[in-house]
Order: structure tokens, then C-alpha cells, then sequence
């Protein structure tokens, strides 16, 4: 899988025995270990935590959006 993250960032992840398995937008990347003693990469939360605000944020921004659309459409073909 082709991913957006800079190759030391990966080295990075790789060194301390994780994998990089893909990204999201680049604002988020998944990473896994088979090595229950591999290191925390995330130790602190709010930097695990600032990416998934991103992410529902754009997620709650197209939803309105959708909604939005949605009652205007019907009620467009209400009033017609």
C-alpha cells in the first residue's frame, strides 16, 4: 500500500519494530507489531488524539453539508 508518509518517518516506525500499514489523508497512520515488547510510539495522548479530532471534525463538516443539501432538495420538491 502506497502511503504519504516521509521515508524517515517510516525508518523511524521500522526501527522500533513497528510497520507502517497505511495512512489516512495524512492525517493519520496505522502502524502494527507482532512484537508485544516493541516500544510505545504515541506516549503522549494528545498527539494520538489531535488527528482523530481532525478527522471528525472534517467527518461532522460533511455531514452538515449533506444534510443540508438533503432538506433543501426536499423541501424544494415539496413546495413545488
Amino acid at each position: 500500500m502506497a502511503c504519504d508518509i516521509p521515508e524517515e518517518k517510516k525508518d523511524l516506525y521500522e526501527r522500533s519494530g513497528w510497520h507502517v500499514v497505511g495512512d489516512y489523508n495524512s492525517d493519520l497512520v496505522v502502524v502494527c507489531t507482532d512484537d508485544p515488547d516493541a516500544p510505545e510510539i504515541y506516549t503522549d495522548p494528545e498527539l494520538l488524539v489531535k488527528p482523530l479530532k481532525k478527522i471528525s471534525s472534517k467527518l461532522l463538516a460533511s455531514w452538515l453539508i449533506f444534510w443540508l443539501l438533503s432538506g433543501w432538495v426536499n423541501f424544494g420538491t415539496l413546495t413545488t
